[in-house]
């Protein structure tokens, strides 16, 4: 066989496996997307209008596993944020109440579900 044959089905077979994977409450997906909820319900508070939330940055820790089966678990984590003032309002944040944002964590829990076309489903509460 050639290499234009083989590459191909080397590359399926690596997709394969890919949907299969178990479920995860620190999978690199599940993480990125609580991030994008969290920066999504940031903007929603009035204060968001004050922030950078393209530059905002998301971390999450003591990662817990609450409970879960084959096509949903339930977690628990500590969430912090670095947040970044808009130019027009970096004036009203001092370096010490940039800080202080960073080092204090919001306790959260997300949900993580299998779909049935493959990928997950992140459901997130206390943001």
């Amino acid at each position: 066989m050639t290499l234009r044959v083989l590459f191909p089905i080397a590359m399926t077979l690596l997709l394969a496996g890919c949907g299969s994977e178990e479920l995860s409450c620190s999978s690199s997906t599940a993480l990125e997307t609580v991030g994008n909820i969290a920066r999504k319900e940031m903007a929603k508070d009035p204060m968001g209008a004050m922030i950078d939330h393209s530059r905002t940055s998301f971390r999450v820790e003591d990662i817990r596993k609450q409970s879960g089966n084959g096509n949903s678990i339930s977690c628990a984590a500590n969430l912090y944020y670095s947040v970044v003032p808009t130019e027009a309002n970096a004036q009203r944040f001092t370096k010490d109440a940039l800080e202080k944002i960073a080092s204090t964590a919001l306790d959260i829990t997300y949900t993580v579900e299998k779909l049935d076309k493959g990928g997950i489903y992140v459901t997130v509460h206390g943001l």
